[in-house]
């Protein structure tokens, strides 16, 4: 398998944006990793606990959150070599510099998110891959109901930004 985690730089930018009951931030976990495979979803419970999906929301530093069912992203989770894992058959990409991860959080966060995405709190989803604003994201709640995290593939940083500000705008 190709190591192509050399070719996506770490997107070095602040964002901090405040407008009425909201706020977008910036956040930088030290390590994301994609993980492919049949037991993607199991194979971290132990550590990690169970993959987030919507709406649960993501304790603690470390956790996995699933994408899809043979694939999770593991935030802050264990080191591990980028490349085919034999034993138990999983694909491993480092993606620390291929997202760039977001807090939306205040008491209109929710608003916004409803303003960029057909999601429903009330009806649950084991994925948290999501289409934001016509961008492809990870959107999942971040300990708790006014906090939500997003990653975001870091060329679509600018966009993703402008576009948050145009439905944080809405809200005024």
């Amino acid at each position: 398998m190709r190591d192509d985690s050399r070719n996506w730089k770490v997107v070095e930018c602040e964002v901090n944006i405040s407008g009425s009951e909201v706020t977008l931030e910036r956040v930088r976990p030290s390590r994301q990793t994609l993980v492919s495979g049949v037991a993607a979803l199991t194979h971290f419970e132990d550590t990690l606990g169970t993959a987030v999906g919507w709406p649960e929301a993501a304790q603690g530093s470390s956790y996995a959150v699933a994408l899809r069912r043979d694939r999770v992203l593991l935030v802050n989770g264990p080191a591990l070599d980028c490349g085919w894992h034999d034993h138990p058959e999983l694909a491993v990409t480092d993606m620390t510099g291929g997202y760039t991860v977001f807090d939306l959080c205040g008491a209109d966060a929710l608003q916004v998110v409803k303003r960029g995405t057909a999601i429903n709190p009330d009806l649950p989803s084991r994925s948290a891959a999501r289409i934001f604003g016509g961008l492809g994201v990870i959107l999942y709640h971040i300990s708790n109901q006014e906090r939500f995290r997003f990653h975001v593939g870091s060329a679509y940083v600018p966009a993703f930004v402008q576009t948050v500000q145009s439905y944080m705008g809405k809200l005024e």
